[in-house]
């Protein structure tokens, strides 16, 4: 990617107590400038990484409107992902689907502000599985996440353990290798 190129601002100047305002005006175009270049800049980028913005959106609205709900979900998340990490305005695209992510991502900003709201007062909740509630726990389900959670440690631990292993051996074969070249 070419680095964005600055127009010259004005030549030499001097600045006196009745003059203080060109400085002021030089900057913003400086600042102007640079602003302009970038967001051309980001945009290219933003092209380059996702070729075919319009058909993507298009796919992506037709899995919201006919697929099931896993494909919904699905689909809202990548679109909240387009506008959010990669600044791009759904409006330009497809105004109500714009309209649409705005207020899901609005209903989701308010339902994690409750989660926390809860969790500060030590009840145990989670965001339903189709996102849209929240759900408290029940004192089973803690059980069964607790349970869940206890597996996962030993896994992992399992894991690291073969890892080792596995590393150790393939350290020890490198070294045989070096011994047999000589």
């Amino acid at each position: 990617m070419a680095l964005p190129k600055i127009e010259p601002l004005s030549s030499e100047f001097e600045v006196t107590k009745d003059d203080s305002n060109a400085v002021k005006l030089e900057i913003e175009k400086l600042g102007q400038a640079i602003f302009e270049k970038t967001n051309t800049s980001l945009k290219s980028a933003t092209q380059a990484v996702i070729s075919d913005v319009p058909s993507m959106i298009q796919t992506l609205t037709q899995e919201i409107e006919s697929g099931p709900i896993d494909t919904f979900g699905n689909a809202i998340n990548k679109l909240v992902r387009l506008t959010q990490d990669l600044g791009i305005n759904l409006y330009d695209y497809n105004e109500q689907l714009g309209k649409t992510v705005d207020r899901f991502i609005g209903k989701q900003e308010d339902l994690e502000k409750e989660l926390s709201s809860l969790r500060e007062k030590g009840i145990r909740a989670e965001i339903n599985e189709r996102g849209d509630a929240i759900k408290i726990l029940t004192q089973k389900e803690i059980q069964a996440y607790e349970k869940d959670r206890k597996e996962n440690l030993k896994s992992i631990e399992k894991n690291k353990e073969e890892i080792e292993t596995r590393t150790e051996i393939l350290n020890n074969l490198k070294e045989t290798e070096k011994v047999k070249r000589k």
